[in-house]
């Protein structure tokens, strides 16, 4: 079984006969495996014991998520990505921080195999559920923007993404005014399609911070 990120992007393939995997490259070696798992699990195929990788589909849309921001960065150097931040003494967590010419991005990967998401301004839905994707992706950046305000002096624009992974349907009917909904397929190309709002001096002051866990920890947003 072949995995590819997109037409043009092979990650690696996974040989059913022997069970083993084999990554185009060492940083797509976990995402590869990510995606075994999550299609074992979608198939209803068990995993054997000697499987590189057992995640929920959660794990692996954060992974899928990641392997695309390196795709990005591979392509424009301007870019720049950090995973799993937390923040505070509440255990809250941001999924991915993006830094690039486009400003400041929060980016939750949400993985719904199969599934429909319906969106329409605030409100969110999957197969009839209510959720609250955007107003946690809206949470998300605010907080951000309050921390890396306060410990850089610069004032970012921070936009919070939602990224759909693995539906079968995504259907806006009106876009939140503030939180981007994208699926994977489109997450690269869009944000390679925004003007520059931030110039490269402050893209890597803002990444620089970004990097340091104690400032996530120590700053009051």
């Amino acid at each position: 079984m072949y995995v590819h990120l997109d037409e043009e992007t092979q990650i690696g393939y996974w040989d059913r006969k022997t069970d083993e995997l084999h990554p185009v490259a060492p940083k797509y070696a976990e995402v590869l495996a990510a995606f075994v798992a999550g299609w074992r699990q979608g198939h209803g195929i068990a995993e054997v014991e000697d499987t590189e990788a057992d995640v929920s589909l959660g794990r692996l849309g954060e992974l899928l998520v990641d392997a695309e921001l390196t795709r990005l960065e591979d392509l424009d150097l301007r870019w720049h990505h950090r995973n799993s931040i937390v923040t505070g003494s509440d255990g809250m967590e941001i999924d991915h921080l993006l830094v690039g010419p486009a400003g400041v991005f929060t980016i939750n990967a949400r993985h719904h195999h199969g599934g429909t998401l319906w969106v329409a301004g605030d409100a969110s839905m999957v197969d009839q559920q209510w959720l609250s994707y955007v107003d946690h992706a809206r949470s998300d950046a605010a907080h951000a923007r309050d921390v890396l305000a306060q410990a850089t002096g610069l004032r970012p624009a921070v936009q919070g993404v939602v990224v759909v992974v693995g539906a079968e349907r995504l259907t806006v009917k009106q876009a939140p005014e503030d939180v981007l909904i994208l699926h994977l397929g489109d997450l690269v190309e869009h944000l390679m399609n925004l003007p520059e709002v931030i110039s490269g001096e402050e893209v890597e002051q803002l990444m620089a911070t970004a990097r340091h866990q104690d400032v996530w920890q120590s700053v009051t947003a």
